[in-house]
């Protein structure tokens, strides 16, 4: 998974937290992250992208506010489940 994290590309115009928040849910909306999944640690995702955990934490924060990531205290920030067409049978 931090392959995938490795390949977020934040360079470009506007603040750095909206980049980071727009390439993280690019790989959501790319099915790149299966639902259910949990994100990697704030502290590991910061190293990763060379951003501070602020910046990693508001982009998350403000996909949380979206839905398109739950968060648990004490669990990493992860994605909702998706139910497929066969689990509603």
């Amino acid at each position: 998974m931090q392959e995938l994290f490795r390949n977020i590309d934040v360079s470009g115009d506007g603040p750095l937290y909206q980049r980071l928040k727009a390439g993280i849910a690019a790989a959501i909306a790319g099915n790149a992250l299966e639902g259910g999944a949990a994100l990697p640690p704030e502290r590991d995702l910061a190293r990763l992208l060379g951003v501070s955990r602020v910046t990693v934490r508001r982009a998350i924060a403000e996909l949380t506010s979206e839905g398109l990531l739950i968060r648990r205290q004490g669990q990493a920030p992860s994605l909702p489940s998706r139910r497929t067409a066969s689990s509603n049978r």
